[in-house]
């Protein structure tokens, strides 16, 4: 858009093979970033055929009974043997095969690049993990590795708080100070390498996410077949058939079961059915003397992705991945966290982490290992785990992510690896956001840290991500995650509510253990009917095996990051960072196209002090999550936060523009800006303040959009003031949104400053 300061090209080709190009636009003297893009064509009907035959087959061989009867030696054996003859049918790639011996994967190559694999390991029922053998009881469960593969160090730790991992030797960076949070500084795709389109370099739209393709052949669409998020219409959960909160019968604490906390006085639930854990996990407050009852929605949106129950065959072990979230989302409900629970989870639902404000992992992890082509290169990524099964149909609709290595199948599922989120996310995307990962070797195994999967997700703007260092005790993984994301709810701190996970459980599940069980672990593993018992009072602590190595927790994002806010932040547009060349405005979630600019043409930011402005526009980059009514797409930002005791005002000054009038005043194109006010997920307030067919409309020079003519009019800066007494004390969301009604050709901006509460 001529005057915003920001030069943008538009690149139309339609590509003939698989490629990586890259480009610079010019104008003049002035340069754009050299642009990186990815181009693919749709993976062939002969190997989508050739991959559904393959599958098929894992599918037939590791579910038999014979199978199952195997040693690890005969798996493996009969696993060998099936690879070798796919080779010589030449339904995979000839001389692909690999087998990784500490994860028990044998990897292998589809045609065109696609990666799969074949477990000879099963998921144990109480780590979030594959089982690996523990030789003669003093064998190694997952075996140490000395070298440090990929980007495993750059993680933006809080302080690696409570991390004190005796093979953390791989972690060369004591004081994470090759932070990549905010500023994205450690992000080595400078180019938004999965972006195709140089004038939308960050777009990657809810609805194309995937879509790296200039013909959008490769476009992962996210109302593709196998969607479930958005309408949580795969939820098999919606109506907690299997809860057994309200009599607390569910209890799945380990040492708590009967919460008879004396210091529970003050818990307004009466039956505390949401009483998850050993020391009471979903309740943070350490007497609970303040706990009281919210409305749902007040505090933001959760989403738990429990996929474990989908990995299971027996009733018991469903039950024991499935009662514990079912509990959590009522508790969660009752604190003013909206709660979804997904039972079904694909690989589109990791597209949508943008909805929600706290979002938990909760499914098996696993490392996997692949080599380039003849061999010249090992990578290596942590993986999460999901039993979606492939079909042609989901092959189509994911084919660019399997093609470019982000999404992988073992046994014919889908697992993503660590470059997924920063391609299904805009850089700013996350902002605002907490995550968990429960998965086993989220953060790495044995002596090497890898921090690859986290630094996605933190590129990608989110406030802070925990994850496990190893394989992981299931029930001591999401005790931690009840405590955490308790300590969010009372308002404190990521640090502080991850300190306060680490003095309740212990800093990694070892020291968990020997608290908890009376028997050594050996023990323990070798009788099934022991886990999750808890240690009779009348045993002492057990003792934790060394042949088995340590789980740690790890904090990254920003320390200081809280689930809500007291009072506005950076309502002035003054704090900002860079990313793909555009200044995007700090403690605010955006949508669309949304910049921070010190000019718009003869635009300039409003009052004597002002020295930045953020804008919101319907152009390139605007998505159709950002609308309101009849609008088709449109951009936004929003916050939340809680209006504070001596609050009575929300002001705010605007100037919206568009190249619409005056040719369609009074016609069907209505382009339009407003602001809406939520509370609890529920509108407190809506209020249209500018459209095409109502507002007074000047005429503005130096500005011009791209497409439509070349003029445009503005309203001028208007000043706004809206009672917000009646919310004081409340969890409020407050967003700013433009949109466009009736076509998306000629476009409109809205530059917004001086956003205050007094």
């Amino acid at each position: 858009m001529a005057g915003d300061g920001v030069y943008s090209a538009k690149l139309s080709e339609t590509p003939s093979e698989d490629s990586v190009k890259s480009f610079v636009a010019s104008y003049g003297e002035v340069q754009s970033n050299r642009v990186e893009v990815k181009y693919y064509t749709p993976i062939s009907e002969g190997t989508l055929t050739t991959m559904e035959t393959v599958d098929n087959e894992i599918n037939a061989l590791i579910s038999s009974p014979d199978f199952e009867q195997k040693t690890d030696a005969e798996k493996l054996s009969a696993v060998e043997a099936m690879i070798n003859g796919f080779a010589e049918s030449n339904l995979i790639v000839s001389d692909s095969a690999y087998y990784d011996e500490t994860a028990g994967i044998y990897v292998f190559e589809y045609a065109e690049g696609i990666l799969g694999g074949i477990t000879i390991h099963k998921f144990d029922p109480v780590f979030n993990g594959i089982t690996e053998s523990v030789v003669d009881g003093s064998g190694v469960f997952n075996e140490k590795h000395d070298e440090v593969i990929g980007d495993s160090i750059s993680l933006s730790a809080a302080n690696d708080g409570g991390n004190s991992n005796a093979d953390d030797s791989g972690n060369t960076d004591a004081d994470d100070t090759g932070s990549t949070g905010s500023d994205d500084s450690g992000n080595t795709d400078t180019a938004d390498a999965g972006n195709t389109n140089a004038d939308d370099s960050g777009n990657s739209d809810g609805n194309d996410s995937g879509n790296s393709n200039a013909d959008d052949s490769g476009n992962t669409d996210t109302d593709d077949t196998g969607s479930t998020a958005s309408d949580d219409s795969g939820n098999t959960d919606t109506d907690d058939t299997g809860s057994t909160a309200s009599d607390d019968s569910g209890n799945t604490g380990v040492n708590d079961g009967d919460n008879s906390n004396a210091d529970d006085s003050g818990n307004t639930d009466a039956n505390d059915d949401g009483n998850t854990g050993s020391n009471d996990g979903g309740n943070s407050n350490a007497d609970d003397s303040g706990n009281t009852e919210n409305i749902s929605g007040q505090t933001g949106k959760a989403l738990i992705l429990n996929a474990f129950p989908s990995f299971e065959t027996e009733a018991t072990q469903i039950a024991y991945r499935t009662t514990f979230y079912q509990i959590l989302r009522n508790t969660w409900n009752q604190k003013g966290l909206d709660t979804t629970l997904d039972t079904s989870v694909t690989v589109d639902d990791f597209k949508h982490f943008n909805e929600y404000d706290v979002v938990v992992i909760a499914t098996h992890g696993s490392t996997y290992v692949w080599h380039d082509f003849l061999w010249f290169g090992k990578h290596q990524s942590p993986a999460i785990c999901l039993s979606e099964r492939s079909t042609k149909d989901k092959d189509k609709a994911y084919q660019a992510e399997l093609k470019d290595k982000q999404v992988v199948k073992i046994n014919g599922e889908y697992n993503l690896l660590s470059t997924f989120f920063e391609n299904a996310y805009d850089a700013n995307e996350l902002s605002g956001k907490f995550i968990f990962s429960e998965c086993c070797q989220f953060m790495g195994k044995g002596g090497s840290w890898d921090y690859s999967m986290a630094n996605g997700i933190i590129s990608r703007g989110a406030s802070a991500i925990v994850g496990f260092h190893n394989s992981v005790f299931a029930d001591y993984s999401r005790e931690f995650m009840s405590n955490y994301v308790g300590g969010l709810l009372d308002g404190k701190t990521s640090q502080a509510s991850y300190d306060g996970a680490i003095s309740k459980m212990g800093a990694n599940h070892a020291v968990w253990f020997q608290k908890t069980y009376s028997r050594t672990l050996q023990d323990w593993w070798e009788d099934s009917t022991a886990h999750g018992t808890p240690c009779p009072a009348e045993y002492g602590p057990g003792k934790y095996d060394a042949a088995y190595n340590i789980a740690y927790p790890h904090l990254g994002g920003e320390n200081t990051s809280k689930l809500v806010n007291t009072g506005l932040k950076n309502g002035d547009f003054e704090s900002h960072h860079v990313t793909a060349g555009n200044a995007v405005p700090t403690n605010w979630t955006i949508v669309g196209d949304v910049r921070s600019l010190d000019r718009l043409g003869e635009v300039k930011p409003y009052g004597s002090t002002s020295t930045r402005m953020v804008i919101l526009t319907t152009g390139v980059g605007a998505k159709t999550t950002a609308t309101v009514g009849e609008g088709t797409e449109g951009s936004s930002i929003s916050q939340r936060l809680v209006i504070p005791q001596t609050a009575t005002t929300l002001k705010f000054d605007y100037n919206f523009i568009s190249e619409e009038p005056m040719e369609y005043v009074g016609s069907r194109f209505d382009d339009s800006f407003g602001i809406r006010l939520l509370r609890s997920n529920n509108v407190a307030f809506e209020e249209t303040y500018e459209s095409i067919n109502t507002s007074e409309w000047h005429e503005v020079s130096d500005i011009d959009f791209d497409g439509g003519d070349n003029t445009a009019y503005q309203t001028g800066w208007k000043s706004v003031e809206v009672d917000v007494s009646s919310y004081r004390g409340q969890t409020i969301s407050i967003s700013f949104i433009i949109y466009d009604v009736g076509d998306s050709y000629y476009d409109s901006a809205c530059v917004i400053d001086n956003v205050v509460l007094t």
